[in-house]
């Protein structure tokens, strides 16, 4: 009797919490975080909303849990993981398939297939402009304050983008097949299939089991999936790498084409994302000549270590005559290009170190963020504590601590709409850990006293966690991105509402910064050919008739119209008739939020 009064009562809380928590929103604007500025601090808002989530999500997840214990679900539960850890070719499919179908919806309904940063615009041009044979687009020529683009570096005689080629190279195979919206779906998909082999090697099958269902649920896994962003297939290359450097060292069959799949993994994760990348291969060259390779003599792993360093030498040798053919020289990367022009030197620092304030907000912004962005429900990142170390000899340990180093050598807060995104190549990882310390509580012998089954305490535990994501985390923050996505889907709605076809389109930015709508401030990048349908150009805010003159100079076989933001809204309006009027119909920066 008392037991039920308890779980009653539990009941009761975890349903006040959920309810407070909707309610609180309403001084909050629904918990809405502004997007587009605040690169290297946490905004109030963000704070205020991860201070109220953990607060009342805590106490949803430990009411809910207290009422599952028990219950026939709970039962139910650990039975469907046991079964589920003796399959692992199914739970690889199923997890894939689910964790597919998950990203893809989440792209065409909640995003609408909208980019949430100029990036997703930049890495698109980039994988067409590969499709052209290059890897760098026609300069228009003349006139290139019209043609600037974010992110894109554009000279007298060449115009690309300024990321590598790895991610780019996979958008333009989506593009040729017609299919590149599902290229990171499918990317964050395989994650799931990963995940599981770099599990059961290190840990065992009901942990590895474990780790995926958090990975299928986790709010961030799902957000950026949707996306184009590169970072899972950056984390796919990493467990992809792990696995095949495990397997080499616990198997003596095929040892070598291990150690070169691990470096191939490696390799195309530099071509992808050269940092957190490089230190992924530093770390996995030092495990493989330390202690962690386990009891072989010097000479050996010299001659392993010399397997997975040829496909790792030969991205680098990619890199260089990628960065040859773009900029001139060898190191000297279109990053550099881009946020640096005028240094001539080496451009591999570009972008790296920062102030101590600079340096912190980087790491605590990231650790708050993905305090609940991991699972959805505050406090699962405290299992980590519980992990003990598997077989790997540290191997996981040293890829987590190398993605925290990568943001002390490349500080920077921002672009959160969809979670620590600088931390997503070790999301699998840290949800490998947070289930290896959920399934050692679970095998205790009394976590709650000799009347609670372990294995029943730790699945309340998740499914109350599952509970307070789908009811309280997820949908506060598909409404953040659904509005980041509507800012860009704006321009597109107008322009068929007008009908419009081989139009030039001027403007000052979709979604400026000041407006706090997104990070993609911009429209999609213009074609390699500049030959679309519709053609993007910066407007000249100080000479109206230096417009006119570049469109019928230019472009006179297009009509031309001005899109901007007029008290907050969209509109597009034609480009004479815009610029007749006294004054423009643009907002002022000083209008917005202070940046």
């Amino acid at each position: 009797m008392w037991m039920s009064l308890a779980r009653a009562l539990a009941l009761l809380m975890g349903l006040l919490a959920i309810l407070g928590y909707a309610a609180v929103g309403s001084y909050y604007g629904g918990y809405r975080v502004p997007q587009g500025y605040g690169m290297n601090f946490l905004l109030p808002e963000e704070l205020a909303h991860i201070a109220l989530f953990w607060v009342l999500g805590l106490a949803a997840v430990l009411g809910l849990s207290i009422a599952l214990l028990g219950s026939p679900l709970v039962a139910s539960s650990v039975g469907a993981v046991r079964r589920a850890s003796r399959h692992g070719k199914a739970l690889s499919v199923a997890g894939a398939a689910v964790v597919f179908v998950a990203t893809l919806g989440f792209s065409r309904y909640v995003l609408g297939h909208a980019a949430i940063t100029d990036d997703e615009h930049v890495y698109r041009f980039v994988g067409q402009t590969l499709r052209t044979g290059s890897l760098t687009a026609p300069s228009p020529g003349t006139d290139l304050d019209f043609f600037r683009e974010q992110f894109v570096v554009l000279t007298p005689r060449v115009r690309y983008g300024k990321y590598p080629v790895g991610h780019p190279l996979l958008l333009a195979a989506g593009q040729a097949l017609g299919v590149e919206r599902m290229v990171v779906p499918l990317a964050t998909a395989l994650l799931a299939a990963a995940l599981l082999w770099v599990g059961r090697l290190v840990f065992d099958r009901v942990t590895a089991t474990v780790a995926v269902l958090l990975l299928a649920t986790s709010p961030q896994v799902l957000a950026t999936g949707a996306t184009l962003f590169s970072q899972p297939v950056a984390a796919l290359c990493l467990l992809g790498a792990m696995g095949c450097l495990l397997s080499a060292t616990t198997s003596g069959r095929h040892r070598q084409l291990w150690l070169a799949g691990a470096g191939a993994g490696l390799g195309y994760g530099v071509l992808v994302r050269p940092l957190p990348g490089a230190l992924f291969v530093l770390t996995a060259f030092a495990w493989l000549l330390g202690p962690g390779a386990g009891g072989r003599g010097g000479r050996e792993r010299l001659r392993a270590a010399a397997w997975m360093a040829g496909p790792v030498a030969a991205a680098v040798l990619v890199i260089l005559l990628v960065n040859r053919a773009q900029t001139g020289g060898l190191l000297s990367s279109g990053y550099q290009a881009f946020h640096a022009p005028s240094d001539t030197g080496v451009g591999v620092g570009t972008g790296m170190g920062g102030d101590l304030a600079l340096e912190v907000m980087s790491v605590v912004a990231s650790l708050l963020r993905l305090t609940v962005w991991l699972t959805g429900w505050p406090g699962s990142l405290l299992l980590v504590l519980l992990a003990r170390s598997g077989t790997d000899r540290g191997l996981v340990w040293g890829m987590v601590g190398s993605e925290w180093l990568y943001r002390l050598l490349s500080p920077k807060a921002g672009v959160g709409g969809a979670g620590p995104l600088y931390l997503f190549e070790a999301l699998p990882l840290l949800c490998l850990l947070v289930a290896a310390g959920a399934v050692r509580l679970a095998r205790s012998r009394r976590p709650m006293g000799a009347r609670v089954a372990a294995p029943d305490a730790a699945a309340a535990l998740l499914l109350a966690g599952v509970v307070v994501n789908l009811c309280m985390f997820l949908p506060v923050k598909a409404a953040d991105l659904r509005r980041m996505a509507e800012a860009q889907l704006w321009p597109g709605v107008l322009i068929r509402e007008k009908g419009l076809t081989q139009a030039l389109i001027f403007h000052d930015g979709v979604a400026p910064p000041w407006t706090g709508l997104s990070w993609a401030y911009f429209p999609p990048c213009n074609s390699p050919s500049l030959d679309d349908d519709v053609l993007w150009v910066r407007r000249d805010g100080n000479d109206p008739g230096r417009n006119l003159a570049f469109w019928r100079e230019r472009f006179p076989g297009r009509s031309a119209w001005y899109y901007g933001l007029e008290g907050g809204k969209p509109m597009l309006e034609e480009l004479p008739s815009f610029l007749q009027r006294p004054s423009p119909a643009a907002a002022a920066p000083g209008t917005g939020p202070r940046r």
